[in-house]
């Protein structure tokens, strides 16, 4: 399997409850040529049970799930962890609180192709 070129990259610590409309708008894209991951910050609630029990048995190839224990909330290593784990030409971050419209994966590859110079 090839590598996406985009991938979105989420961290997240103990909102499972913002999880829904999240997804929700994530496989409902328009172009399927993204990747996406969820990292779970240590979270001590229910945000992996979520992802297994309500998600995962959804979901194709395209999203993956990451565990890392973080000993703070610190967003910024967070970020950092989660840009580690994707695997496309280009990374997007989302927070766990976003949710997109059906066309944007297709607005970012279409603003990609008219911009080569971008890093």
């Amino acid at each position: 399997m090839s590598s996406p070129r985009l991938s979105i990259v989420t961290p997240t610590r103990n909102a499972p409850h913002l999880l829904d409309r999240l997804f929700y708008s994530l496989v409902n894209q328009t172009c399927p040529d993204f990747e996406y991951v969820l990292v779970d910050t240590s979270s001590d609630d229910l945000t992996m049970e979520r992802w297994w029990r309500d998600f995962a048995p959804h979901l194709d190839h395209r999203f993956r799930y990451a565990r890392v224990h973080l000993p703070s909330p610190n967003m910024a290593d967070a970020f950092e962890y989660a840009f580690g784990q994707a695997k496309g030409e280009y990374v997007c971050p989302m927070t766990h609180k976003a949710m997109w419209r059906p066309d944007g994966v297709e607005n970012l590859h279409r603003i990609i192709d008219r911009h080569p110079e971008l890093p």
